[in-house]
């Protein structure tokens, strides 16, 4: 008996013992190997001893080993004659290649390339038409991925295009079933669980432009493009009490989303989302938290029109902030009381000879004839109502309205007139003519401004 070492390193990367006789031929001997490696058929097996081909006839007598205690046999798989279809527009093509089992599915196709370099690599993919499957790349050889193990392989050329799915790439390959760009789309729906309605496929013209890519248009026109995907999604825009359904791509920034909202420029318009968050116009959709929302329903976003609003105060802007118009009066207020801490009670609003009512929204004087021109920016006139409490006096609580330190100067003034026997004092200083204005701008920042009647 002998001990055979089989070396077939480059299949399954071990060596493996096999007893057998002198006598045993070269084929039997391919079916005692393949006893052991059952994934192995003779007939795939070429042997080999000093590098040398052995005939299936010869038996391990006639090899006249030196050394019978180290006898090793190399066993490495014939190589295969492969014949590959590929289509070019109508006219079916044949190649036909050698390959081998340590081969890999890139290693296949730079063979192929070798023989016909009308198109890259990277454009193409391979299809075992018996088996139905498109073969995916590895490192892996086609004994690895049993595909040498195929008795008769036959090989197809499929393109393939390079999506750009939401800045993801991803290869998409041209079959049978892939004739139009709607055969595209299903596709793209089954593999990426994109809807169908929701795809926009479109390529880069010359100029930069984008083409827009119809349902019925044909695949092959396309096939050395590269083919974009923009994912369509729908907004419910909630705008001035009313409902309405916006369709936009994930790549539109929220400044573009408006001017789909409204091309008025009568308003400054404000986007948020439901969590009221303000939506900077710079960032595109995509870019916003509605990335980890699964697009396949509506998002809701609240549209608002704010108009600029300007306070004037003794013939000065003192402030100015964006309002949102059909919020009320009071609300207006508030803000001007944040802004320069002038009590909501004290303040007067007037835009021209209208005084504005705190229970009023601003949208209901636009709704008023002939009293508002619609615009994005108005000065309103700030007059503010002092309370004058005349200790000593009948009618001791007076109402003072004013806009100009000069008012509040001139208005205490004229109460002097009340009597004419006496004149009004602030504590110890009397009110009169010679009186700064300094001294009267103290009296408007009191809460209530007390005088007395005295004696001068």
């Amino acid at each position: 008996m002998l001990d055979v070492e089989i070396d077939d390193t480059h299949i399954h990367k071990n060596i493996i013992k096999i007893k057998t006789n002198e006598t045993t031929t070269m084929g039997n001997f391919k079916i005692e190997i393949h006893n052991n490696l059952n994934d192995l058929k003779p007939e795939l097996m070429d042997l080999f001893y000093n590098n040398e081909k052995l005939d299936d006839n010869i038996t391990f007598k006639d090899l006249k080993f030196e050394n019978k205690n180290n006898i090793i046999i190399q066993c490495k798989l014939k190589q295969k004659k492969v014949k590959i279809k590929r289509k070019i527009r109508n006219e079916e093509k044949q190649l036909e290649i050698i390959i081998e089992p340590t081969d890999s599915i890139y290693g296949i196709k730079n063979k192929i390339f070798e023989l016909d370099k009308k198109y890259p690599l990277d454009s193409f993919g391979l299809y075992i038409e018996n088996e139905d499957k498109i073969l995916e790349e590895s490192n892996c050889s086609i004994w690895e991925l049993d595909i040498f193990k195929i008795e008769q392989i036959n090989l197809k050329i499929i393109y393939k295009f390079l999506l750009i799915i939401n800045y993801y790439k991803k290869e998409i390959y041209k079959s049978k079933n892939l004739i139009k760009i709607r055969d595209l789309k299903r596709q793209i729906e089954n593999d990426n669980k994109i809807l169908f309605f929701l795809q926009n496929l479109y390529i880069n013209e010359n100029n930069n432009n984008k083409k827009i890519l119809a349902d019925d248009d044909i695949i092959s026109n396309y096939s050395n493009k590269k083919i974009n995907l923009e994912q369509i999604i729908f907004f419910i825009i909630i705008f001035n009490n009313e409902k309405f359904i916006i369709k936009s791509e994930l790549s539109t920034t929220f400044k573009q989303l408006k001017e789909k909202i409204s091309k008025s420029s009568d308003f400054i318009l404000k986007l948020y989302d439901m969590n009221k968050n303000e939506l900077n116009d710079d960032k595109t959709i995509e870019g916003h938290e509605y990335k980890n929302q699964d697009f396949f329903h509506p998002i809701y976003i609240y549209a608002k029109n704010y108009i600029k609003i300007s306070i004037m105060y003794d013939d000065i802007k003192i402030c100015n902030f964006l309002f949102y118009p059909f919020d009320d009066i009071q609300a207006m207020k508030e803000i001007i009381y944040n802004e320069l801490k002038i009590p909501i009670k004290e303040q007067l609003l007037k835009l021209g000879n209208l005084i504005l009512e705190n229970n009023k929204s601003f949208n209901y004087y636009f709704q008023m004839k002939d009293n508002i021109e619609k615009k994005n920016e108005y000065e309103l006139y700030l007059f503010r109502k002092k309370i004058v409490l005349i200790q000593n006096f009948n009618e001791n609580i007076y109402e003072i309205i004013i806009n100009k330190k000069e008012d509040l100067k001139q208005k205490i003034l004229e109460l002097n007139n009340l009597n004419q026997n006496c004149k009004l004092f602030f504590y110890d200083t009397i009110i009169n003519e010679s009186c700064s204005l300094s001294f009267f701008q103290y009296l408007v920042n009191l809460d209530v401004i007390i005088l007395t009647f005295k004696i001068a």
